[in-house]
């Protein structure tokens, strides 16, 4: 936390007096181009500032608020940001400065005050200052959360604090094994409509589970019902940003394509939730012509089977052996997707693993299969723990012994050198064990980051394989020299036919 003197407002952001940014007064945001993260301080780095004309603020108490969002998922995550570093001071002493450009009627929405109450602060302490206005001294706190880029570990702790200020406290609340379905059917505006998602709604409810909208809902009300459910499901949106106020939760979302923001993937790593989402596109016809208030329409097709796949999900994401952990509050979680809860079981070491040959130099294992078993040993070396010969189009290969559902696999690659002999592997997969589907290459997976520790490789499908035998296969003369493979999923017989 910065106590600033002399600072002047500018670009929704505040600056010293010899023009340069205070970047914790910003507005952070994480972007994403060619595959690479960048941070985006959403102001310039210096500007020229005439001290003489500066109007300025009278001498105070004030704490620097920032930019001011209304949307209701983006004020939780970004409007909200630095009021973390209230802890151990008075709010009431305190007027909170935000760019007055930024405000407009926004102080005067229901869930806003609320909030704001809950940390201890009046609306009138909500100062809107101008551009160019000189602040004499303010504390600028550094966000505990970043959009779409990093979290600390203080920031679940905060919101629960805050959501039970509102709702009461959670530990008094009985938690209801009844899983929920959020239905966006009473949204009036929004970035997607789904016209008939109450046919999907409709189905749960003759299956027990609870349906709601959070839109009929008071604040309290949603707050608390995310602390009475263990599981919830729904399209997602921002009802879904509520969970950032409650601990460990069971979410199976529906997307209607192949992006998920990476704020609800921050949200749900940082507060141990166990999550998946769903690619529901291939149920979704778009609309030519979106319904008023709606940037995009779509139709949903086969409600039931929708409904049936959401709480066979649900069944595999609860029964998930998967430890959750908690983060300390003196780190970061960067670029967050929850890599401690992959979807289904490891399946790693359920069946019988062998490579095409062994090496004469290389090899630690006495046959093929005792060779292939080091690949799903579970423990990591940093250098390869399987090397074939060198000869054409060498092999690794498990069979998982009886039909499985393949949802995740994670590719350790050698750590120490040699890391682009890997480049020609392709994965393949086969339900008899002569019929092989190739489902990607090497060169295609998601790539690690960390150049200082072995990270894995990744590769998910939008919907779950129905495998048996599951190969990586090098292309040319060449030979395999791999770490460690994890594979995650469920057996066949557990998960029921493959819907999604």
């Amino acid at each position: 936390m910065d106590v600033r003197r002399n600072t002047f407002v500018f670009n929704n952001s505040l600056y010293d007096e010899t023009g340069l940014l205070v970047q914790a007064s910003c507005y952070p945001r994480g972007e994403r181009d060619k595959g690479l993260h960048y941070l985006s301080l959403f102001a310039p780095p210096h500007i020229s500032i005439n001290q003489d004309r500066a109007p300025r603020l009278p001498e105070g108490k004030y704490f620097w608020l920032g930019y001011f969002h209304h949307h209701f998922g983006h004020f939780l995550i970004s409007t909200l940001q630095r009021l973390w570093a209230l802890d151990g001071l008075d709010p009431s002493e305190f007027k909170f400065l935000t760019p007055i450009e930024q405000v407009g009627d926004h102080l005067r929405i229901p869930f806003i005050i609320e909030f704001f109450r809950a940390c201890g602060i009046a609306i009138d302490q909500i100062l809107p200052v101008a551009r160019g206005t000189v602040v004499p001294e303010v504390i600028v706190p550094h966000p505990a959360i970043a959009e779409t880029s990093h979290v600390f570990g203080c920031w679940p702790g905060f919101m629960r604090q805050v959501g039970e200020r509102i709702a009461g406290a959670a530990d008094a609340v009985r938690i209801s094994d009844t899983p929920v379905y959020i239905t966006r059917h009473s949204l009036s505006s929004g970035t997607v409509k789904i016209v008939n998602e109450e046919e999907v709604a409709g189905a749960l409810e003759k299956r027990g589970v609870r349906v709601v909208s959070a839109e009929e809902l008071s604040l309290r009300e949603q707050i608390r019902l995310w602390q009475s459910h263990k599981s919830v499901m729904g399209f997602n949106g921002s009802a879904f940003h509520t969970a950032a106020l409650v601990p460990q939760r069971n979410i199976v979302g529906l997307t209607a394509g192949q992006t998920l923001l990476g704020n609800q993937t921050l949200i749900d790593a940082i507060c141990d939730h166990r999550s998946l989402y769903l690619n529901a596109s291939r149920h979704l016809a778009r609309m030519d012509t979106p319904p008023s208030g709606f940037g995009n329409g779509y139709v949903l097709s086969d409600a039931p089977g929708v409904a049936d796949g959401l709480l066979r999900a649900l069944d595999c994401l609860e029964s998930g052996s998967q430890a959750m952990r908690p983060l300390p509050a003196s780190e970061s979680l960067w670029n967050a997707i929850p890599e401690s809860s992959p979807f289904g079981h490891n399946i790693s070491r359920v069946g019988v693993a062998s490579v095409s040959s062994l090496s004469p130099d290389h090899s630690a294992g006495q046959d093929v299969k005792a060779e292939g078993a080091r690949l799903v040993s579970g423990k990591l070396s940093e250098s390869f723990q399987i090397h074939t010969a060198t000869e054409n189009s060498p092999w690794w290969m498990i069979d998982l012994e009886a039909p499985h559902h393949l949802y995740e696999m994670r590719l350790f690659n050698r750590f120490d050198m040699d890391q682009s002999r890997a480049d020609t592997i392709q994965m393949l997969v086969s339900l008899d064990g002569y019929d092989w589907k190739p489902i990607g290459r090497w060169l295609d997976l998601d790539t690690p980051t960390s150049d200082i520790k072995p990270t894995p490789h990744r590769w998910r499908c939008e919907h779950p394989l129905e495998v048996r035998w599951i190969m990586l296969r090098a292309a040319g003369m060449t030979h395999i020299h791999l770490d460690q493979i994890e594979l995650f999923g469920v057996s066949s017989a557990e998960a029921g036919p493959v819907t999604f």
